[in-house]
């Protein structure tokens, strides 16, 4: 996987406007290319987008104490904030600080760490984009089934009875040696995450016939990545893709020529209980949460 980045590639388009049948041919089709695709049309509100990308702008830029107020303890589930690692030396680091919650922490505090205290609009507006690309997961993976790439009997504990997770990442922008990601290179583990983001330093890149591409995204783009557990439930019919965020090519334009990238991604997890049918890819049935913890012990 050490290819340098060759040019950028255009990814299928899926067109969210459709009826459901022909929304789920598109959505086969243009996920089997290469587990990536563009998603146009779709539902969520590009002032909603600006708010959340301003909020969480706000937030990473805040004092430290704000954050650190909101820090990950340690254990339980992933929320709050979670610095950059500081040991830049380390062959694990990835130059990116990043704020989650999952879908439990939009309607209960039942633990540390609270939400932010600043900026004062953060939880409202990290609710409402949540919710609205809830929404559009439902209904993607609803017309997924309609393909037979999710079993009709088990659809809801995919779109209705899920525990996804948004993630807002905030990465490093300065030169830094090439071989330091900013993410490194990797598989996401679960169903399907749903990306956005605002500027374009360092790249978001993905491993594709033999090379790593950079991948162009427009402001308002919805861009829809495989995770691996999808990729297993689909029989291997949609490929989970392997990305970073490098900084290999980062000398032009690095060094604060550009504001800090921010990335927002929505990583989908199904009903835990939930069982995969054995198929070509999966030797065995297994739940979701069996999958998903065997996969998080290989990142």
């Amino acid at each position: 996987m050490a290819a340098n980045a060759g040019a950028f590639i255009e990814l299928p388009l899926v067109d969210f406007g459709q009826p459901d049948a022909l929304l789920g041919i598109g959505l086969d089709e243009g996920l089997s290319v290469a587990g990536l695709a563009v998603l146009r049309n779709h539902s969520l509100r590009s002032e909603l987008m600006d708010g959340m990308f301003a909020v969480c702008r706000q937030f990473f830029d805040g004092p430290e104490e704000t954050k650190r107020a909101v820090s990950w303890p340690g254990d339980g589930r992933w929320r709050g904030w979670f610095a950059v690692a500081e040991m830049v030396d380390c062959a694990d680091v990835e130059l990116v600080e990043r704020l989650e919650y999952g879908r439990a922490d939009l309607y209960a505090d039942d633990g540390p760490p609270p939400w932010p205290s600043e900026p004062p609009g953060l939880r409202r507006v990290w609710t409402e984009y949540y919710l609205e690309v809830e929404g559009i997961l439902a209904r993607l993976l609803r017309c997924a089934s309609l393909r037979g790439r999710i079993g009709t009997d088990i659809v809801d504990a995919w779109a209705s009875r899920h525990e996804s997770n948004l993630s807002a990442n905030c990465y490093l922008n300065y030169d830094v040696p090439g071989d330091l990601p900013g993410m490194k290179p990797h598989t996401d583990f679960g169903g399907l995450t749903v990306l956005a983001a605002d500027g374009s330093w360092p790249r978001f890149e993905a491993f594709v016939n033999g090379a790593w591409h950079p991948i162009a995204f427009g402001r308002h783009d919805l861009v829809l990545q495989v995770g691996d557990l999808l990729s297993a439930a689909a029989d291997g019919r949609w490929p989970a893709t392997m990305h970073r965020v490098s900084y290999e090519r980062g000398s032009e334009a690095a060094g604060g020529l550009q504001p800090r990238r921010i990335s927002l991604a929505y990583f989908h997890i199904p009903d835990p209980a939930a069982v995969l049918p054995a198929n070509s890819v999966l030797p065995n049935a297994t739940t979701v949460g069996d999958y998903i913890r065997s996969r998080m012990l290989s990142y």
